[in-house]
């Protein structure tokens, strides 16, 4: 597993960890916070949200330095991996995350673009469901676009929420 350690002298992580007043307030979580881990965290949209709502994120996979930089920003963790999350394996944290949370690509399935979902290289939707079957978190938060839900891309959806049933968790 990759672990960000050097950047560009302006996305220093290690200036970052240094600087104060950089973090977004949020609520503290508390020793027994629920912990997530986030894929395709991009800049951490959803880890902000999941922290105002008392979870303590433990990592993050982001093949986009650049953002993988920002993520840390609010966040500063160690276990920040900078790579193709075809390339990480997760089975290190089964039974250590209780929530894994991300938003993998959506321009496989974007009603505005070519629409080839799950045809298209760019999709990643099957890597969040290994992430999910190598840890066996208690739950787990996808997002994506609407597109996803509609024509021919929602039998591929309904294959997917089915493979998830098939692991054991209830899905809607």
């Amino acid at each position: 597993d990759k672990i960000i350690t050097g950047l560009n002298s302006d996305l220093d992580i290690r200036e970052q960890r240094e600087r104060k007043n950089i973090c977004l307030p949020y609520s503290q979580p508390t020793p027994y916070a629920p912990t997530t881990f986030d894929l395709f965290s991009g800049a951490g949209g959803l880890t902000i949200g999941f922290k105002e709502a008392g979870f303590k994120c433990v990592g993050a996979v982001e093949s986009d330095i650049t953002c993988a930089a920002k993520f840390l920003l609010h966040t500063p963790i160690d276990n920040v991996i900078d790579d193709d999350i075809r390339n990480v394996c997760f089975k290190s944290l089964r039974n250590k995350v209780d929530v894994i949370i991300g938003s993998p690509p959506c321009q496989p399935f974007s009603s505005g673009g070519i629409r080839l979902a799950e045809n298209d290289a760019r999709n990643l939707i099957p890597e969040f469901l290994r992430a999910v079957a190598e840890v066996r978190p208690q739950a787990f938060v996808m997002e994506n676009v609407a597109g996803l839900t509609v024509g021919p891309r929602k039998a591929y959806l309904n294959r997917i929420l089915t493979a998830f049933a098939d692991l054991g968790y209830v899905v809607d």
